[in-house]
């Protein structure tokens, strides 16, 4: 074995380890149990996101019923757009994203959303997946579209249900809070 594969081995193992053992219970200063929010391995090497659009979307409206935002993260260079003119709804699905956003501290939000991105919704084999009854009963409801080299994957989220998965109710109120920042 030469050094340099020794070296790349060793780095793997360390990097395997460190990550295996993120996920596990460990006792903190105060004698409570805690778990660390950490990306799975898979994630940080296989699942990685080109871009993400995500928005609210109300069927029942008469203006600006679908405000949606495509952040971009490929090349060295960040990019935020916003659509206002509801093609969400007006193209069948096929937003236009008309208007760059350069403001740092919305490109930030953009980031953080991507970061706090569920890992189920990063793992799914579904293409699209529905969250409980999204705009049904006048609710309005969240869009959101993850772009991984060539997959996409859309989700439809109820605006308000509380029978979702715990992991989507939250990201999906992390998500409404944060989309009233942009």
């Amino acid at each position: 074995m030469t050094t340099m594969t020794y070296i790349l081995t060793l780095g793997i193992y360390l990097t395997v380890f460190a990550y295996g053992r993120a996920g596990e219970k460990v006792r903190s200063d105060n004698n409570e149990n805690q778990m660390f929010n950490s990306k799975s391995i898979d994630s940080l090497y296989d699942k990685h996101i080109d871009q993400v659009s995500f928005g609210i979307f109300c069927g029942e409206c008469s203006h600006n019923c679908a405000t949606m935002y495509r952040y971009s993260m490929v090349g060295n260079q960040n990019s935020l757009f916003v659509d206002h003119t509801d093609s969400y709804f007006n193209n069948y699905g096929k937003i236009s994203f008309g208007t760059q956003i350069t403001d740092k501290n919305k490109l930030a939000i953009a980031d953080k959303i991507v970061k706090n991105i569920p890992d189920n919704l990063l793992t799914t084999k579904k293409s699209i997946e529905t969250f409980g009854c999204p705009d049904c009963t006048d609710g309005c409801g969240i869009y959101f579209e993850i772009h991984q080299g060539k997959t996409t994957k859309k989700f439809y989220i109820d605006y308000s249900n509380s029978e979702m998965p715990k992991e989507i109710q939250k990201f999906a109120e992390f998500l409404k809070t944060n989309i009233r920042k942009l």
